[in-house]
């Protein structure tokens, strides 16, 4: 048990001596590393670059443009076609509606709805533009995931040693920030996870709607950008 002990305290001691060496060497002294940093706790591990053969299926950010002629006002047709999103499980992030002649809608739908939601907007007039680019974002969500779950290995590492009652006091606040630290990025991390997940699960769809007969019918959105 003594053993133990005295090993626990070495890991402590050793932390302690790494916070100031840390302090004695400027930043630019150290060799840049991919999930390391100045600040990293000894033993910590990096997140490594998921491969092909750890992740699951492919992850796809899909954002999509459109642009819609109809006859007659653009009020009605804004009505119908709000209630064709919510019906998908979808809603409205923006909206610009200045005349009767022209809107422009910003859609957030579930991907599994798009190519319905798409076939239903053009059942309402016609559709004079269309572009679509699709982002995979397997690898870049993987590699949070990996990373939070490093940050959460490293955690527990550190609640080992601040268990330990034979760290002195000044050990013992230098763990507690070190906690806040990994604690921290622990949040910054899932937060950057649940992000990743909804901009996935939630496709985009800019829409323009516009009467027909307005002088820029046929590309309403590529005429306002080049303004």
């Amino acid at each position: 048990r003594g053993w133990c002990r005295s090993r626990r305290a070495g890991a402590v001691r050793a932390l302690w001596a790494w916070a100031w060496m840390l302090a004695a060497c400027s930043e630019e002294a150290l060799p840049p590393s991919r999930g390391a940093g100045p600040d990293r706790v000894p033993g910590a591990t990096s997140a490594a670059e998921p491969s092909s053969t750890t992740v699951g299926p492919r992850e796809r950010v899909v954002s999509v443009r459109m642009t819609l002629e109809i006859e007659g006002e653009v009020a009605p047709a804004l009505d119908a076609l709000r209630g064709e999103v919510v019906a998908r499980g979808g809603y409205l992030e923006s909206s610009a509606h200045s005349s009767d002649d022209f809107a422009e809608l910003e859609i957030r739908v579930p991907a599994s709805e798009l190519d319905g939601l798409r076939d239903a907007i053009a059942e309402r007039g016609t559709v004079t533009r269309t572009a679509e680019e699709v982002e995979d974002m397997t690898f870049a969500h993987a590699d949070v995931e990996a990373r939070v779950a490093s940050a959460r290995e490293e955690e527990q590492r550190l609640l080992a040693l601040y268990a330990d009652r034979a760290a002195s006091l000044a050990e013992v606040l230098l763990i507690e920030h070190e906690l806040t630290r990994v604690r921290g990025e622990v949040e910054r991390l899932e937060a950057e996870s649940r992000v990743l997940a909804d901009r996935v699960a939630m496709a985009r769809l800019s829409l323009g709607v516009v009467r027909a007969g307005v002088p820029f019918a046929r590309d309403p959105l590529g005429a306002i950008a080049s303004a």
